[in-house]
């Protein structure tokens, strides 16, 4: 059982920061602004340092970071019990570092600057930097003790990711029942979704086919993960990337772009990660309001602040270039 008091608490708590933030009427704000320094201004409410425009735009980028951190730890803090599953959804900051201190290691490079602080919410030991092997010992990511070729930097990621996601997995079967029935469809739809997007990749830019694809699905760790996260993707394993008809009837067929006029059908990634970013964002947006279970409430509160990172970004990035996207995040006027 929560503490009820604690519970209602939270619940106030994280609606209370939500509703300042940039989704819903206040989208138009964050597209009306004209310039870096206008969007600075917009997001945190205060002007701009008057440093180079490249400057900005980095200090923008960390900002939003560090307030999405600050926000998640405050509320998660409040709880007077423990979820690995919480504290996990933090440690995706640490892959992002792990994977950057790699690419600096690599390259002589020892500045610490990149180092994303989650706190004491850390399994890693960035006191210890620059060696990765101190930094990582007796944590998760201990299989990565050593900078790796630039050929081999992918394959690196991938085990640093599994790990993670592995993590993540066993944390979610190790609720209760009633906080597993909350967040399992959260979880388990993610990890998919994030399977079949990066088989449809692989099969588009790099031509991978069958026994290829297998090996770089996550949920290859037991006979459960494989059915509920592996088996759903193997329909793309060979389908025709020229043929829109050939994916007909499939269940995930709504993650395939549609036919254009006039224009010669190929498959395309993007609209798969656009269209099932989008289907996350309104997954997690629904839990939020609707599911009266506190883990489930925090993990979908995550969910939603990396969103309204990942939208401000775009827009900072549409700035930087001057022109839109090609699939951008969709954060809708209503907020679904």
């Amino acid at each position: 059982m929560h503490d009820p008091t604690t519970k209602e608490y939270v619940f106030a708590k994280a609606h209370g920061i939500w509703a300042s933030s940039f989704v819903s009427s206040r989208v138009s704000e964050i597209r009306g602004a004209k310039s870096v320094s206008d969007l600075y201004r917009v997001v945190f409410e205060e002007d701009p340092p008057l440093i180079p425009e490249a400057t900005l735009t980095d200090l923008i980028e960390e900002k939003l970071t560090m307030r999405t951190i600050e926000h998640y730890i405050k509320l998660l803090s409040i709880y007077d019990k423990s979820y690995n599953i919480l504290n996990f959804l933090l440690y995706e900051y640490e892959l992002i570092n792990l994977k950057v201190a790699m690419s600096q290691l690599r390259e002589k490079n020892e500045d610490a600057s990149f180092i994303i602080d989650i706190g004491s919410y850390s399994p890693l030991k960035w006191n210890l930097w620059p060696s990765l092997k101190d930094v990582t010992k007796d944590s998760l990511f201990s299989n990565l003790s050593d900078v790796v070729s630039s050929e081999k930097q992918v394959e690196k990621e991938m085990e640093l990711d599994n790990s993670y996601y592995k993590a993540m997995w066993d944390a979610l079967w190790s609720l209760s029942e009633d906080d597993y029935e909350a967040c399992s469809k959260l979880v388990i739809k993610e990890f998919l979704l994030h399977n079949i997007v990066w088989i449809l990749r692989l099969r588009f830019y790099y031509g991978f086919r069958n026994e290829q694809l297998e090996k770089y699905l996550l949920g290859n760790w037991d006979e459960k993960s494989r059915k509920l996260l592996c088996e759903p993707c193997h329909f793309a394993f060979e389908v025709d990337l020229n043929d829109r008809d050939a994916w007909k009837g499939w269940k995930f067929e709504w993650l395939i772009n549609p036919y254009q006029d006039d224009v010669e059908w190929k498959l395309d990634p993007r609209y798969a990660q656009s269209v099932a970013d989008k289907y996350l964002y309104n997954l997690a947006l629904r839990n939020f309001h609707n599911v009266n279970n506190p883990v489930s409430l925090l993990f979908s509160f995550f969910k939603l602040k990396r969103g309204e990172e990942y939208f401000i970004r775009q827009e900072l990035e549409k700035l930087k270039v001057g022109k839109s996207m090609p699939f951008e995040a969709v954060m809708e006027e209503n907020g679904a």
